[in-house]
């Protein structure tokens, strides 16, 4: 059983190394690709998870102000990080006015991101978090 679980665990880490979507600019494609991959589960797929720079430190804070200054409660944000760290691509998981939403683009576009590595590769990944 636990060799099944291991050719598992090495096929579908295998298949994400290989999962570089082309068209970055069609972001529903790339969201439903990732969450059919993923469902529902909460994993970590890349040897080096991304991770928010220090620089864009100030941008969240912004953000956080943004948020505030906007009256919206915390909400769940999806962001598609292309391998050289840049958002490309943003999901907004609770219903917000697109006056609104536009706001919160323009802030995340100016973050940046250490990329996610699989075996040494930078590659395309999906963050999400709370804001």
């Amino acid at each position: 059983m636990v060799k099944y679980c291991l050719l598992f665990c090495a096929l579908f880490t295998f298949s994400l190394s290989n999962a570089q979507v082309q068209d970055t600019l069609n972001c529903e494609k790339i969201f439903r690709y990732y969450e059919n991959l993923l469902s529902d589960k909460v994993i970590f797929i890349w040897e080096t998870a991304p991770c928010l720079k220090k620089c864009s430190y100030e941008q969240l804070e912004l953000l956080k102000r943004d948020m505030k200054n906007l009256e919206l409660k915390p909400i769940f944000i999806a962001v598609i990080i292309d391998s050289d760290g840049i958002p490309i691509c943003f999901k907004f998981y609770q219903k917000i006015a697109s006056d609104k939403k536009q706001i919160l683009i323009d802030r995340l576009e100016k973050f940046r991101f250490t990329p996610a590595f699989q075996k040494g590769k930078a590659v395309e990944s999906m963050y999400t978090f709370k804001i």
